[in-house]
């Protein structure tokens, strides 16, 4: 019984000594060792969910935004190029998409492509966006998917390339159901439609594209009677801008007598003038100057 006391006692010493040395010399030189492990702890777990986020999954989904198809990586646009680096291990995109519009007879495959304002050519306004969108489209009918299944979408917007003059993000790709696609066309082309002809200081004379428009538009317009047209005349910078303000919007009112000449609705048409203050290309070749003279309908 003595012995187990004094091995007891013993023990009772040596932990005090322990907590001693550990609270007075241990913490002062090494630091706390409970808080360091748990801030190592955060860190280490905040560092992985940094990793995560930054891994890259490219997408291809229907046009609800429901995934069909997942890809490690991203197509990758450089500054001033209209190619678009495609990684190695995105090949078998092809055959995924080669598959899926084989399976699924009604859809058609949708490519969008961002571009910035500084990507747009002056002169033809046609931009980077487009290009590069037909790139991705001759490398996927290389591999098999008919052309006629492919349709090309740019969008004007903002992000910022790298240092090294690199951007990841700026193309999607998705399906969307055929027969549905084919109505939606139809009605895009009728509500925004961009038409160019000449103009004499007295007289317009409608082109045959006008004339061929009128009888879709009218027919659009018996479908959803509560539509109205906007025709908006644009000019291009020649002479003073009030005197342009006022060319277009005769020139539009040129256009609107002539819809009500083939039985639309005067009621239903609006007229007005932009003059030269939205350009789409420059003010100075005869060719930029052409492109900016033009009418636009807007259905509404």
């Amino acid at each position: 019984m003595n012995k187990f006391l004094q091995a007891f006692a013993a023990f009772l010493i040596w932990s005090v000594v322990a907590l001693l040395f550990h609270n007075f010399l241990s913490n002062p030189i090494l630091g706390n060792c409970s808080i360091t492990h748990t801030q190592n702890t955060d860190n280490e777990i905040n560092t992985q969910h940094k990793e995560v986020n930054k891994t890259n999954f490219f997408l291809i989904t229907d046009e609800k935004g429901k995934k069909i198809f997942e890809f490690d990586g991203n197509f990758i646009i450089t500054s001033k190029s209209d190619s678009v680096i495609i990684p190695a291990n995105f090949l078998p995109i092809n055959d995924s998409i080669k598959n899926y519009l084989e399976k699924n007879k009604s859809t058609n495959l949708f490519i969008t492509v961002n571009y910035l304002k500084s990507e747009i050519n002056n002169t033809t306004g046609e931009n980077l966006g487009q290009k590069r969108g037909q790139f991705l489209k001759n490398w996927l009918i290389n591999s098999g998917i008919p052309s006629d299944r492919i349709t090309l979408e740019s969008q004007l917007t903002e992000f910022d390339f790298n240092a090294k003059q690199l951007f990841e993000g700026a193309i999607s790709i998705y399906f969307k159901d055929l027969v549905r696609l084919k109505v939606n066309n139809a009605s895009a082309i009728i509500a925004n439609k961009t038409l160019r002809f000449s103009f004499g200081n007295q007289s317009f004379r409608p082109t045959d594209e006008l004339i061929d428009y009128v009888l879709e538009l009218k027919s659009f317009l018996s479908q959803y009677p509560n539509k109205k047209v906007h025709v908006v005349g644009h000019t291009d910078s020649e002479g003073d801008a009030t005197f342009n303000y006022n060319i277009g919007l005769k020139r539009a009112q040129f256009v609107k007598d002539f819809l009500i000449s083939q039985q639309i609705e005067p009621y239903k048409i609006v007229t007005e003038s932009k003059g030269e203050i939205e350009p789409i290309a420059d003010n100075i070749s005869r060719e930029g100057k052409s492109l900016n003279r033009r009418i636009e309908i807007i259905i509404k």
